[in-house]
């Protein structure tokens, strides 16, 4: 791998490692000082968090600086569900069936889907260099 690439690589998990941070920060602040109800808290949380995940992987970790298309931002929000998916099913089998300490089994599973399936994805798909 690269220099350049494991820049890349290292800016993406920093961006994703962010928007995690900012997810957990609101929905704090939503269900803490809001009153808002666990659910909604927990989507709207998601959404921003996504958002600043999307904001600095596009700008800072893939540099890309072409236009905002619809259609990035459907890809990004495609390998996020799948991201989601997969998390979910790596937590369920290592903390479900396993019996790993929950937060363990999340934080290997976020290192395992971000190397296998988020970072290849998000720079094969979501932010290559177009010709």
């Amino acid at each position: 791998m690269s220099r350049s690439s494991l820049s890349t690589l290292f800016r993406s998990g920093v961006g994703g490692v962010t928007g995690s941070v900012f997810d957990f920060t609101a929905m704090v602040v939503l269900v803490e000082l809001a009153a808002l109800a666990y659910a909604p808290a927990a989507a709207v949380a998601a959404l921003a968090g996504a958002v600043v995940c999307f904001a600095l992987n596009r700008y800072w970790a893939f540099g890309d600086r072409t236009p905002l298309r619809l259609r990035q931002v459907g890809q990004f929000a495609i390998v996020a569900a799948g991201s989601a998916a997969m998390n979910a099913g790596v937590v369920h089998v290592l903390a479900g069936t396993m019996r790993v300490a929950y937060l363990l089994a999340k934080a290997v599973s976020a290192g395992l889907v971000f190397l296998t399936w988020t970072y290849p994805a998000q720079s094969k798909l979501v932010f290559a260099q177009r010709s």
